[in-house]
Parts: structure tokens; sequence; C-alpha cells
């Protein structure tokens, strides 16, 4: 037959001889190989100034990355710009492009003065609204008139539900924030907040 199908490793000889006695031979090696695995590629990314895309690579695979090859089994991209990854075993090989793109990404913070947690569902919990605020070094403090802590967290965006001891605690109570931006700035506010 002029097709062979093959479906087990090893080493094939084919022989063709043609009408005058003259024969050819030739050798082929066939080896089996793994399929390639799924490999999560990165999306496009937005990222801070300063701040790395960090991508996990799967271990047994030969990448590249705009021709490049990577070496190790973790990538850090810190620039923008249009990426091309390559992830390859002895038998396949797949591609994916992505977009870094980089911003400022200046830190904000909006602290509102007072809050009701009176059940209705609205304005029911106190803390900092933040934008680009990473937990490092943040602390948020909370005391009564006494100075008694009444709440504290370092988790940006956690909030006061203006319960102490089992009970709401109206009135004026007074805050300490201190934090380090997206820059590595240090920063420290104080304020007031009233429980109505």
């Amino acid at each position: 037959d002029s097709v062979l199908w093959v479906s087990q490793p090893g080493d094939y000889t084919v022989s063709a001889t043609v009408p005058c006695g003259h024969t050819r031979e030739t050798t082929i090696v066939v080896s089996s190989g793994a399929l390639l695995p799924v490999v999560a590629f990165p999306n496009d990314t937005l990222l801070c100034e300063g701040d790395a895309l960090e991508v996990e690579l799967l271990p047994n695979l030969r990448y590249q990355l705009n021709g490049n090859p990577i070496i190790g089994t973790s990538l850090a991209i810190f620039q923008a710009g249009v990426y091309e990854i390559t992830a390859r075993n002895d038998c396949y090989e797949t591609q994916h492009t992505f977009v870094v793109e980089e911003d400022a990404c200046e830190s904000s913070i909006w602290i509102p003065n007072a809050f009701t947690p009176n059940g209705d569902g609205l304005n029911k919990c106190f803390g900092p609204v933040v934008t680009n605020i990473t937990d490092r070094e943040y602390s948020f403090v909370i005391t009564n008139r006494w100075g008694a802590v009444v709440f504290q967290s370092n988790e940006p965006g956690a909030c006061w539900d203006g319960v102490h001891r089992g009970n709401i605690t109206r009135g004026v109570h007074t805050y300490r924030l201190t934090y380090r931006d997206s820059r590595g700035k240090f920063h420290e506010r104080f304020g007031q907040v009233t429980v109505l």
C-alpha cells in the first residue's frame, strides 16, 4: 500500500525497488512525545510605575519571550510593550501575544466625616476610600473621646461598623491613618468622624 500508519515509536525502514532493479532504502525514526499541557499565559495588563507583572511558568517546557529564551520557572515584566511568549516541548509549540501598559497609578484617599450605622443599609460603615494603596505600612486606628481604641486595621478598604463592646458608640471619634503610597512616600492623616 502507498500509506503506512504508524502508532508506536521505533525505527522504521522503507525500501522501494524500481523496475530496473535498483532499490532505495531509508530509515525513519518515530519517537513519542507528550501533548503540550494547557499553558496559562498572561492577559493584557496595566502596570503601575515600579510594579511588575509576575508570570509563573510550567516546568518541563521551554519558553521564549520575544524570541529570547527564558531561564527558570517564573518571569517578571517591568516595562510597557507588546510581548510574544512561546511555550514548547519536543512535539508541540504554542504562542501568545499580550500587551503591557504602564500608568502612574497615583494613590488617593477620601475619608468621610460622618456615618449612620442605623440598620438602613446606607452609610453603615466608616473607613477611607482608597485607590492604589497597598497594605505596606498601612494603619487605620479609631479612638473614642477618652482615647480608647474602638477599631483598627492594617487592610486598605476595611471599615468600622460603629460598634464597640457590642453597642453603637454615637458621637465624635478621632482617627489616625498612616500609609505608604505607590511611589513609596509615607503619609499620615488625622481627623474626626461623627457617628450619627
